[in-house]
């Protein structure tokens, strides 16, 4: 099942008045974690585009892990990156935005923020590369009907499909 809740500043409560309780984290496991066979098929894209002997090709995915967050408002949104961001001169955040992929912007499909992110756990020496996504809420709801489009044009046959 999916794993979605509605909340604020990360105790799980959702304050009536802040911007935060206007958005929804989905992050469901069928969907977050990415199936080796896609991953498997990125590595080949990246050998490909990177050239043979430039290991490792994997180094090169950044969405591993990902999470959406789906925003009710243009206010919610802008809100949602920023807190996101955090202050990028304090060297203590745990989440760094490496790459953003404005796709709302460039009126690129999906219309979306795409973040890639390095989160660094406490637990671990290593960050780890993640994906977040940020969405408004029609959008969200328009993108939800057609993936299935995306996900045929993107099949190799109809085999792999």
């Amino acid at each position: 099942p999916a794993e979605t809740e509605r909340r604020d500043g990360g105790d799980g409560a959702a304050a009536a008045d802040s911007v935060f309780s206007r958005c929804l984290l989905k992050c469901a496991p069928e969907l977050s974690v990415k199936k080796t066979t896609r991953m498997a098929a990125k590595v080949d894209g990246y050998e490909r585009l990177k050239g043979a002997g430039n290991y490792p090709y994997a180094a090169f995915i950044g969405d591993s892990l990902r999470a959406s967050v789906v925003c009710d408002d243009a206010e919610a949104f802008w809100k949602t990156y920023r807190a996101l961001r955090g202050d990028p001169d304090d060297p203590r955040r745990s989440l760094k935005i490496l790459r953003l992929k404005n796709k709302l912007g460039k009126r690129q499909e999906p219309f979306n923020f795409h973040l890639n992110c390095s989160f660094q756990p406490t637990t671990f020496k290593a960050p780890i590369q993640l994906e977040i996504q940020i969405w408004a809420a029609e959008i969200m709801a328009l993108n939800d009907v057609s993936h299935w489009q995306y996900e045929v044009s993107r099949a190799g046959d109809v085999a792999a499909w």
